[in-house]
Formats: structure tokens, sequence, C-alpha cells
């Protein structure tokens, strides 16, 4: 039986590169320095891309857990620290996830500038609304790189691959899906406050655990979309 380790052996050992040709949309974002950088979404069951999620984000988690340790921070700097950055979802192991989310309920779209995952988002549907009657998409995982985050070390080097890539699962959703705009999901703690600034309602009933459950009416979605 193939292992998700055997699948990322594989990989690895053939240093297979992900597929470039099928690209569902195509914008830009800004750098640090201001410029504008093409990015790339990609659609569909894509294990190459997770595994890059895998190795670069956590090469880097890797890399700023070792220098917030070499900074000499006082208890009350480090907890400050600790508090600003955002790695609740370091645990999250991409390819297994790719490898057990892949029916026609699922859709996966990652967002690449200069062939590096910047963003990576997976959706369920149809998901009927809390609000209406209606059929929309619930966000089942969605993160940016781990250096498109604040943090102590270096600047973010783009801003807004979580947007975009939320806007590009509303288009691919209204538009291949057939769902109407609208989406849902339980959120991590610390992006609440980005949910809430975006205008997503907080429905306590199907919440869970630490994680309160959002979802966005039709018409604030329009509004983030820019339809309205």
């Amino acid at each position: 039986m193939t292992t998700i380790a055997d699948i990322r052996e594989m990989i690895t050992i053939n240093n297979i590169k992900p597929e470039t040709g099928n690209v569902l949309f195509q914008d830009s974002l800004q750098n640090s320095n201001s410029e504008e950088q093409t990015y790339h979404v990609y659609n569909g069951f894509d294990p190459i891309r997770a595994n890059l999620c895998d190795s670069l984000w956590g090469a880097f988690n890797l890399k700023l857990i070792a220098f917030i340790k070499s900074q000499n921070y006082t208890q009350e700097d480090l907890e400050e620290v600790a508090n600003s950055i955002q790695i609740d979802d370091n645990h999250w192991d991409w390819l297994s996830k790719v490898c057990l989310h892949k029916s026609d309920e699922y859709e996966w779209f990652f967002l690449d500038i200069n062939e590096k995952p910047q963003a990576a988002c997976l959706i369920y549907h149809p998901k009927k609304s809390a609000i209406d009657a209606g059929d929309i998409f619930y966000i089942e995982y969605v993160a940016v790189a781990p250096w498109n985050r604040n943090n102590p070390m270096e600047e973010k080097q783009f801003r807004g691959a979580g947007s975009e890539i939320i806007k590009c699962a509303i288009q691919y959703a209204t538009e291949s899906l057939g769902l109407r705009h609208g989406f849902s999901l339980h959120a991590l703690p610390r992006a609440e406050g980005y949910y809430e600034k975006i205008g997503m309602t907080i429905f306590d009933a199907l919440s869970k655990d630490t994680m309160k459950y959002y979802e966005m009416s039709e018409e604030n979605t329009q509004k983030y979309m820019g339809v309205l």
C-alpha cells in the first residue's frame, strides 16, 4: 500500500515539478518593494504543489522559530512576539489533505508567484446557507505562505494573497459550479478579525470548539468581489 511518505519520497527523488500550463486565473500582487508581480492560480488535484507547501512553508517556519530563539527576548517580549505571529496551521499536512480530499465535491486552488505557492485553499460544495435557502461553498482550509504573514524576521513578501485566493474561489464557484455568491468557514481564532472585517457574520449555533462559524451573505460577498 502506497503511503503519504512514499508519495513524498517519489516526488523528491524524481524532482517532479508542478504543471504550469493550466492557469485558472492570473493577476498581480505587490511585493515588499511595492512592485507588481504576476500570480497564477491553479485549480484541481495537485499533490506536487501541496508537497511544495509542506516543504517550503515548513522550512520557513523552522527558520523563523530558530530566529526567535536567537534573539534573547525577555519573557514579556517573547509573549508579545508569540501573540503576533500566525503559526496555528503549521501542523497542517497539505499533501495528506490533497490525497484525502479529491472527490467531486472538493475543489483545490493554489496561488503561485515565481513557481512558489503563496496561498492554498480547499472548498467543499454545495453547502447549505445558514442565512437563506441558497447553496454556497464552505472553506475547509485556507492559508498563505508564512513569509506573507507578519513576523519579526522579515517583511511580508506579498500582501493580499489570502484575499485573492478566496476571491478566485468565489469566482470559480459562481461561474463554474453554479453557486450563488456567499461562503462559510470555521475560523482559527487569530483569523477572526479578518473575517469580521470583510463582512462575515458569526453563527454561534454552528461553531465548534474554539472555532467560530462564519458566513458571508450574498450582498456582502458581492461587495467583497466589487460587484456592488
